[in-house]
């Protein structure tokens, strides 16, 4: 994933253009925010100017540097500013602030939630620099239907953004391995170890993927696998 977003990042700094990234304030902004770092190290990243314009995502950040030791053991636990490279992003906390991000120079790296472009400030962001062709939208999570972050992915060519359209002139892209949920391998590896388990129930997941799952995984574990529908009730 490191490459992919190096050679994202590069590329907007070649069309001097504006990476819009819509990211989820616990755990995707800080994994970012490290390969920001790390990318920023293998060059001298006079350019672009990063923001992240979270004030959710700035306080997250502030809770994983008081707890290092839940941290992964081959990061510097002990320089975690330099890990999330926090001397090199400006962190927009007031609208005024967020505001002023329109106004700097490009090129530069725009982190705001949320995620699936459904509210917050990344909305203002898009409305700003979809039009543009040399910009680039960066979609680093699980998109839901109907979101407008799940239309843009599908190739949505026009969206509506507080009732006003705009064209989709800018490019996106999306790099899947920043989600933070196991794959089907992973869950199927740990349902299979818990010994006993009779009846399992899949809450969390679009229909279509649930029901294929359930059926692979009634098979491997040899119990009663159930998506439940909405309304339905069951007696435990």
């Amino acid at each position: 994933r490191r490459g992919k977003l190096n050679s994202i990042i590069n590329a907007t700094i070649s069309q001097n253009g504006v990476l819009v990234i819509p990211t989820f304030a616990i755990e995707r902004t800080q994994e970012l925010l490290s390969d920001i770092e790390h990318f920023c190290k293998e060059g001298n990243c006079a350019l672009p100017t990063f923001y992240l314009d979270s004030p959710l995502a700035e306080k997250v950040t502030k809770v994983f540097q008081k707890y290092p030791e839940f941290l992964r053991k081959d990061i510097d636990r002990d320089n975690l500013d330099e890990v999330f490279g926090l001397h090199r992003v400006r962190m927009t906390l007031t609208v005024d602030e967020s505001k002023e991000i329109n106004l700097a120079p490009q090129p530069k790296i725009i982190m705001a939630g949320a995620g699936m472009m459904n509210g917050g400030r990344i909305l203002y962001h898009l409305q700003n620099y979809i039009e543009e062709p040399t910009n680039t939208v960066l979609i680093v999570g699980y998109q839901a239907r109907s979101t407008l972050g799940r239309r843009l992915l599908e190739g949505e060519k026009e969206i509506k953004i507080f009732g006003k359209k705009y064209e989709v002139k800018a490019q996106i892209k999306a790099i899947g391995s920043y989600s933070a949920h196991a794959d089907k391998p992973q869950l199927m590896e740990w349902l299979s170890k818990i010994s006993g388990v009779s009846k399992v129930f899949l809450v969390h997941g679009e229909s279509d993927e649930s029901l294929a799952f359930a059926e692979s995984a009634s098979d491997k574990i040899k119990a009663e696998v159930i998506v439940p529908q909405q309304l339905e009730e069951y007696e435990l």
